[in-house]
């Protein structure tokens, strides 16, 4: 619906992707659209899993000494 209102939203994804595509009518539009918000789609889904599987794999505070006085390291206080 942006598309055809004259938004040019997804980083000109639609009109690279109708570039290649055979012809320029509304159906091929509407593939290039399909395409163009597959991948943004898949982009921000497999950016969200990587950053939550980096910020999941940190470790380090379960050894961190909790003794009254001791400092808590910069990575934990970056993570947390």
């Amino acid at each position: 619906a942006a598309h055809f209102a004259g938004l040019n939203i997804p980083f000109g994804l639609v009109q690279k992707a109708l570039t290649v595509l055979p012809s320029t009518s509304a159906m091929w539009q509407v593939i290039a659209c399909l395409l163009a918000a597959l991948a943004m789609w898949l982009s921000v889904i497999f950016l969200m899993r990587y950053a939550l599987k980096l910020l999941l794999m940190y470790k380090g505070w379960m050894y961190e000494s909790r003794a009254p006085g001791s400092r808590v390291s910069l990575k934990t206080m970056l993570w947390a």
